[in-house]
């Protein structure tokens, strides 16, 4: 076909679609098309031009009066497949006409059942006329006074299809609409709760922000529990602007908890940032709204970064998002956070602690928003001053020179500092980089000393030069070094405003650390201690180990027993992250009263509470009392500790804190062979368990033959003989490859079994031999069997993990369970807890990456398949 060929338009037409039987388009065949326009036609003068409009306008008016008798035919074709044929014509000649479209606001009746005949076969048409032809209808009237529109509303809401919705909101889908057929909301809402597709809910819960909402707020209250974000997102906020009173602090509460189990994952394109930031900020806003008493439980669980993780990054409900809910609903529990991020030198903090502060009530928000437009980052501060001139009605009021040091400076600052200042407030992290290493240059220069302390209050790592300090310890050391004595004080001046606010590895455990590796001097650390006394007094301390360890370098003075004594006892939280930074805190404040000295009274409470602990049986506080005193080498915690050990076969929960005490013992030489051998020649005891977990190398022959001769042994029903097979590996006095061993598992209760399991894999043991008692483990009932097993075969990955990884989760699938051990987990399968475990192995995705049914890319096709809702 040569490229100057004309096609018969008349004839692409009747040849289009096959499906239409001859005479159904005689009428839209019976007008040709117009010609084209003459590309260069004279213009015509004033008088004839207006002639020239009117005419155009009657034979647009002719052309659409035309199409809406053609609209009529069409209208009334069956069956389906031949009014989508003859509907493909018709939006072709309706784009044809383009701009003349307009004409059909004098057919209102036909216009919208033109509109209703593309959106009843859109899927129908060929993609290029879904996009360009529905196009073209945009020119063409809507009226919201046909009754018809409601039906028009619905079916392109049911349809699902994202461009005929853009479409239709530029014309029918508006406030006039809603309020002319109140109707409206009743069938938007059933769509909302019963939509065949995700897209179709979405667009339902869309156009009810115009529609009458009385009888769609249920279905609105149902929508903020779906697993659609946008769907939820919509109806959050159409529930706050339009219906504030039918939210319930039940409905936020449950969104805050399920932000924790569930957090959204992160996506490419513009409309997974849109989602994430959309319903981060309309959950935040319903928490200021309707704040339920416990919705700050979940928010500090997401600010200290718990919740369910999932392998790509929290998108929109993360740490950031949570400080900001927080300052929104419970500004009393956010501002130590906010406080502990402006003044802690982590700079990728600052930007989330600055939106937060500008969330808090006046009087709480103005001192933070000073804080930060006062600060070196420069993105941070420049945000703070566009929050105060947003909230306060002015220019934030810092100068030039807020923040910096001014004491450390000799003179009057002058021109020079001001623009060096100008560059380490400027968005240039590589110029601030530079400048920072001119500055080091200039050592000992005061002027230049304080313009380093002001850039350090934030670290930047972009861009970060070769020969710069990369944290705050070697910052100090390189000041220090180059600068003497004022650098000290100035970094005593970071440290300390940072403790006060709770601040952790910041420039206390710089300077701490400096201490530990004997850089400071005696009235340096004395410093330090102070700083760690006051930190600890401060409301803000919330367990933060920077003043702990403090102590604990720089020497614990006698008058913080009392103080150092709770945190070292205080029992360990159930909640996971609590019981971490609860355990970090406790090691160093034991760490600490450790070293103190001159404390007679530290020797004599630890005796006379270990002793009440001991007649108690509250053995996790003696484990804790005992490894303090056995540290100190008080004698009264060794007495102790003997009385804890001869408990263990009349009291199994003693176990574990004289596991503790025996490590403590030997460590400090008060535990002789004879003792040793008295516990391995009885395996019915416990205290052969801790015997033979205490054995190293180069033991003698007395104890090796006691070891082999407890392989045979079938005392604590097999365990006995797992724990002196476990030694002897140890000891290099068998190998991996041993006989014996199958045996010994195959008889080993789980947890001891587990233990050797993991120690023949640490020793190099291939794990074909070991992969049924691996398999046992996984799915029997003991939990802490089971979770040492999965954890030493993460750790030490060998071939054919995977595939026994796969084996075990088949167990939980209607395979027969093989566990010797009895109850296993569900259907023979492993625990939930353990196949999560396993499925992240594998690369499974958890159920928290397969909740959320939103699409993640912009150019992946809007339309989901059909699914079941439930």
């Amino acid at each position: 076909m040569s490229k100057r060929d004309v096609l018969d338009e008349l004839m692409a037409q009747r040849f289009r679609w096959r499906a239409l039987k001859p005479g159904d388009l005689d009428d839209i065949a019976e007008q040709p098309p117009a010609p084209p326009p003459a590309a260069a036609a004279a213009r015509p003068p004033e008088g004839q031009a207006a002639a020239a409009e009117r005419a155009h306008w009657e034979r647009a008016a002719r052309a659409c009066a035309d199409l809406a008798r053609q609209v009529t035919r069409v209208w009334q074709i069956t069956p389906r497949s031949r009014q989508a044929a003859a509907t493909a014509v018709l939006l072709a000649r309706a784009e044809g006409l383009g701009l003349d479209l307009v004409g059909m606001r004098d057919h209102p009746l036909e216009g919208v059942r033109l509109w209703r005949l593309v959106v009843r076969h859109h899927d129908k048409l060929p993609r290029r006329d879904r996009k360009a032809g529905v196009h073209a209808l945009s020119f063409a009237p809507v009226s919201p006074d046909q009754r018809e529109v409601v039906d028009l509303l619905v079916e392109a809401a049911e349809a699902g299809d994202g461009w005929l919705a853009f479409i239709l909101e530029g014309s029918a889908a508006d406030e006039g609409t809603g309020r002319r057929h109140p109707e409206l909301g009743a069938r938007l809402a059933q769509i909302l709760d019963q939509g065949k597709t995700w897209a179709a809910r979405e667009i339902a819960a869309r156009w009810l922000s115009f529609a009458e909402l009385r009888d769609a707020i249920p279905a609105l209250q149902r929508a903020l529990r779906r697993p659609h974000a946008r769907t939820r997102w919509i109806a959050l906020e159409i529930l706050i602007e339009r219906a504030p009173s039918a939210l319930t602090e039940d409905d936020v509460l449950w969104l805050l908890e399920d932000a924790v189990r569930h957090p959204l994952p992160g996506g490419y394109g513009s409309r997974a940032l849109d989602t994430a930031e959309g319903y981060g900020d309309a959950l935040v806003t319903a928490v200021a709204k309707v704040t339920p008493a416990e919705g700050w439980r979940p928010l500090e669980i997401i600010a200290a970064g718990g919740g369910v993780h999932i392998r790509k990054e929290r998108s929109g409900l993360d740490a950031g998002w949570a400080l900001r809910a927080l300052a929104a609903g419970y500004p009393e529990r956010a501002l130590a956070r906010i406080d502990r991020a402006l003044l802690g030198s982590q700079s990728w903090r600052h930007l989330a602690a600055v939106e937060a502060a500008g969330l808090l009530p006046d009087e709480l928000a103005r001192p933070r928003l000073l804080e930060a437009a006062a600060g070196p980052g420069h993105h941070a501060a420049e945000r703070a001053r566009a929050l105060w001139f947003a909230r306060f009605g002015g220019a934030c009021p810092v100068d030039a020179l807020t923040g910096v040091p001014a004491g450390i400076l000799g003179a009057a600052p002058g021109e020079r500092l001001l623009s060096r200042l100008m560059v380490l407030r400027g968005p240039s992290d590589e110029a601030r980089g530079a400048m920072q290493e001119a500055l080091l240059a200039e050592a000992p220069d005061p002027e230049a000393l304080a313009l380093l302390l002001f850039s350090l209050r934030a670290l930047v790592f972009a861009h970060r030069r070769p020969g710069l300090p990369v944290n705050e310890e070697q910052w100090a050391e390189r000041l220090l070094e180059r600068f003497g004595a004022p650098a000290f004080e100035g970094l005593v001046a970071l440290a300390a405003r940072g403790a006060r606010a709770g601040v952790d590895h910041g420039w206390l455990n710089a300077l701490a650390s400096l201490a530990n590796k004997g850089a400071l001097a005696p009235p340096e650390r004395a410093r330090l201690r102070e700083i760690a006394r006051d930190a600890l007094g401060s409301p803000a301390w919330d367990g933060a180990s920077a003043p702990l360890l403090a102590l604990a370098w720089a020497g614990a003075p006698p008058d913080l027993l009392d103080r150092l004594w709770s945190i070292a006892m205080t029992p360990t939280a159930d909640d996971a992250l609590e019981r971490s930074r609860h355990a970090n805190a406790a090691r160093w404040a034991t760490i600490a009263l450790v070293g103190m000295e001159g404390a007679p009274a530290l020797d004599a409470r630890i005796a006379a509470e270990g002793a009440e602990a001991l007649g108690a049986r509250s053995y996790p506080a003696l484990e804790r009392i005992l490894d303090l005193g056995c540290r100190r080498a008080t004698p009264a915690a060794f007495d102790l500790g003997a009385r804890c050990l001869a408990r263990v076969d009349d009291d199994p929960a003693a176990f574990d804190a004289a596991l503790r005490v025996a490590y403590a013992l030997e460590e400090a030489g008060r535990l002789d062979e004879s003792g040793l051998l008295d516990a391995l020649d009885r395996p019915e005891s416990r205290r052969f368990a801790i015997a033979a977990r205490l054995l190293r190398k180069q033991r003698s022959l007395a104890i090796l033959g006691a070891l082999h001769r407890a392989l045979e042994s079938e005392a604590r029903g097999g365990a006995a003989a797992a724990e002196a097979a476990a030694a002897l590996l140890v000891m290099e006095a068998i190998g991996a490859e041993d006989r014996r061993l199958d045996g010994i598992l195959e008889r080993a209760p789980p947890r001891a079994r587990a233990s050797l399991l993991g120690m023949l894999l640490s020793r190099g043991a291939p794990l074909s031999p070991l992969q049924r008692h691996f398999l046992d483990l996984l799915v029997c009932a003991d939990a802490e069997a089971a979770e040492s097993a999965c954890e030493d075969l993460f750790s030490k990955e060998s071939e054919g993990t995977r595939e026994l990884f796969e084996a075990a989760l088949a167990l939980g699938s209607g395979g027969a369970a093989s566990s010797r051990d009895g109850a296993s987990g569900g259907q023979g399968g492993p625990s939930p807890s353990i196949r999560e475990m396993i499925e992240h192995y594998l690369g499974e995705p958890s159920e928290a990456e397969l909740y959320w049914r939103d699409g993640g890319d912009d150019d992946e096709d809007e339309r989901e398949s059909e699914e079941d809702f439930g």
